[in-house]
């Protein structure tokens, strides 16, 4: 069972995610900043069923120990990067 459903409605951009399972049935963006945050322990797993954007020169980062070897990204649709944007 997924702890979070269309969190944010999608629109992830601003927001702390902590560990967990996230499932969207739309299109995810991140319009600003946003942080993923756990300890080297901690897993995250997005499922994103549409899209997912990340905005020109924004940046997706990791805090408190939180590895990127711990977070899986299934999305179906496609993935678009913006110029300058920092995915970790």
């Amino acid at each position: 069972n997924p702890d979070h459903v269309e969190y944010n409605s999608g629109a992830l951009g601003g927001t702390t995610l902590f560990p967990g399972l996230y499932k969207f049935g739309t299109n995810v963006g991140f319009s600003t900043d946003c942080t993923i945050s756990g300890s080297s322990r901690d897993t995250w797993i997005f499922q994103i069923a549409g899209d997912m954007s990340i905005a020109a020169n924004k940046r997706i980062t990791l805090a408190g120990g939180a590895l990127a070897s711990n977070i899986v990204w299934v999305v179906a649709g496609k993935t678009t990067h913006g110029a300058g944007s920092h995915f970790e």
